[in-house]
Formats: structure tokens, C-alpha cells, sequence
């Protein structure tokens, strides 16, 4: 097969991929309404193990990381989109700027690096800005700052915050800025 015929393949694969992602995100999004209705949790760590175990099976080995990448990605943005739609149920959010600004996390205990990871990707689908700084308050104690900023009137925002502080215990907001 000559790459111009597998490029048109792809393209082929990604119309369908678009369609079944826009049938999921609207799945996800009746699955927000009936949390938000009951009170469940977003992030509910084992059914997310269910799920990628279900989905590895048969899967070649070459493939296995690259499946079990896709399928953590595709519940992470699942889940932020689940937090957005949730965060006007919640007063963790009332530090928030109400429109452009910045906030500070502060992480109390250093995070594994697929948690941080996904707080920054959070962050970077709702379109904010995120930076680390890494301190020290001793010679043996690290401290992790996680700078955000951009518009937080919009709910993607709001939802990759409640997302980055419902999923990780040990961060917290440090200070709020308005721009």
C-alpha cells in the first residue's frame, strides 16, 4: 500500500473515530446529570481499572501502552468534561477569579508523575496557561506550586480545577489572582 493510500485510510478511521468520541461525549455528559442527580463521584479510580482491563484484552503487547494511553486519556477528558458540568455544585471553587486571573496550588506531598501529568493536561484542554515551580522549605523538604491562569468564567476552566483538587487530596488553593 503506497502511504497517499494509507493516509486516506487513516482520514477514513478518524471520521469514524470523531463520530463514536461525540457519541461517548454525550454519554458522558448524561452520565454528569445523573451524578450530579445523586451525588456520585467523577473519578471513581476501580471502574476506571475495570475499564482498562477490559480494553487491553486481546490486545497485542506492541500495542498494550499505546491502548491502555488512549483509553486513560479519552476517561480523563471524560472526566474533566464531567467536572465542568458539575462545578456549580461545589464552594471549592469560590476562590476562583470570576473571569481572567490565576491561581496557586499548593501540593503538599509530591505527586506521582502521572497525577501531575494529568493536572497539567486538564488544565491545557480547558485552555489555561499551567506552570510548575519547585522550591524547597529545608534541605530536605520540596514544595510544588502549580501556577494557572487564563479565563475562568468558562466552565472548562472551573471543571479542570475541581478536577485537579477532587482528584488529588494533597492540593489545595494557596492564593487567587485577578488579573
Amino acid at each position: 500500500m503506497e502511504l497517499c493510500d494509507i493516509r486516506q485510510e487513516i482520514d477514513r478511521l478518524d471520521v469514524q473515530l470523531k463520530e463514536l468520541f461525540l457519541k461517548r461525549m454525550d454519554l458522558s455528559g448524561q452520565v454528569a446529570a445523573e451524578k450530579k442527580r445523586t451525588g456520585g463521584a467523577v473519578y471513581v479510580p476501580g471502574r476506571e481499572q475495570e475499564i482498562l482491563d477490559a480494553r487491553s484484552q486481546g490486545v497485542r503487547q506492541e500495542y498494550l501502552p499505546e491502548c491502555q494511553a488512549f483509553f486513560r486519556k479519552l476517561m480523563e477528558i471524560s472526566r474533566t468534561y464531567q467536572y465542568a458540568e458539575m462545578a456549580d455544585r461545589t464552594d471549592k471553587l469560590n476562590g476562583l477569579p470570576k473571569g481572567r486571573g490565576a491561581v496557586v496550588l499548593e501540593v503538599s506531598t509530591p505527586p506521582n508523575a502521572q497525577r501531575l501529568a494529568s493536572c497539567l493536561d486538564a488544565a491545557i484542554l480547558a485552555g489555561l496557561q499551567a506552570d510548575v515551580d519547585v522550591g524547597s522549605k529545608g534541605a530536605d523538604e520540596r514544595t510544588l506550586q502549580l501556577r494557572i491562569s487564563g479565563d475562568f468564567s468558562q466552565e472548562l476552566a472551573k471543571g479542570a480545577v475541581l478536577q485537579m483538587l477532587e482528584e488529588n487530596s494533597d492540593i489545595r488553593i494557596q492564593d487567587s489572582l485577578a488579573e
